[in-house]
């Protein structure tokens, strides 16, 4: 058993009475929260990093009076230690119909955050981290050949549990726009990235909202938006699927390109 303070209590028998914990070798019972983690794993103990890799993709083909085809794809890979933690996510749709392509986009992110504070009592939530990050997409039917920015950010981790999960990031970046046919942009941006997760259904399932946003602070009605909705499951051997939505916005899009983007798709994924 590891307990708040970090300190580990092996090989004794324990009773639970109450709301206590009654552990031989001490003189008064532990208040039950005081426990943290119950057999940790390496990385909970300071003992290198827990890497976990979710890849999906959404496929579809048709054939017959029309000929099309549908690929999207994501990964999201996370290394996690005590200290620290590096974040890669990577998302992207090829769409194409009788010959003719009209959808081409990726995006990508990296990020590294350091904790401020060791982690609390409470399976590792309520901890405050600094952070920086590098952003790049291009989206040709957006008529942008490449977007991307790079900054630092403070973020807190405000609960970490399978019930409830929730963090959120604040940040300054220095953006760059480089579109196919309309003029470069570059400006100072406030960026912003809110996670939230529930176990709430039930069966391992993971209902989930992630939104990444980034405002022109020179031109404040200049704002991108990107956020996903979906509801995960699990299948059999590490497999899982994923009914999501995508909402795209861009505020300062160009001439004749829709402000928003919706993506619907049915995902089948491998986590390990």
């Amino acid at each position: 058993m590891q307990m708040a303070d970090a300190s580990v209590i092996e090989d004794l028998p324990l009773h639970i009475e109450g709301h206590e914990l009654l552990v031989p070798g001490e003189q008064l019972p532990l208040p039950l929260e005081t426990l943290r983690v119950v057999n940790p794993e390496p990385w909970e103990l300071g003992e290198g990093y827990k890497w976990t890799v979710d890849i999906s993709f959404a496929f579809s083909i048709e054939r017959g009076n029309s000929h099309s085809y549908e690929l999207d794809y994501a990964m999201n890979t996370v290394w996690q230690c005590q200290d620290d933690r590096y974040i890669l996510k990577l998302r992207g749709e090829l769409d194409e119909a009788n010959d003719n392509k009209n959808a081409d986009n990726w995006n990508i992110i990296g990020k590294y955050d350091s904790y401020f504070d060791p982690p609390d009592g409470e399976a590792f939530g309520s901890r405050n981290y600094w952070g920086r990050h590098m952003y790049a997409e291009e989206d040709q039917f957006a008529d942008l050949n490449l977007r991307y920015f790079t900054g630092p950010y403070i973020g807190r981790d405000f609960l970490i549990r399978p019930r409830f999960k929730l963090s959120a990031e604040s940040g300054l970046s220095y953006v760059s726009e480089d579109f196919i046919n309309a003029r470069v942009q570059e400006y100072p941006g406030a960026t912003w990235n809110l996670e939230l997760s529930s176990d709430f259904l039930g069966g391992d399932s993971s209902l989930y909202m992630d939104q990444l946003g980034v405002w022109n602070l020179s031109e404040t009605s200049d704002m991108v938006i990107n956020t996903s909705f979906g509801l995960s499951f699990p299948l059999l051997l590490g497999f899982e699927a994923a009914a999501e939505i995508l909402l795209e916005y861009d505020s300062g899009s160009v001439e004749g390109v829709e402000r928003m983007d919706e993506t619907y798709a049915l995902r089948l994924g491998y986590y390990w």
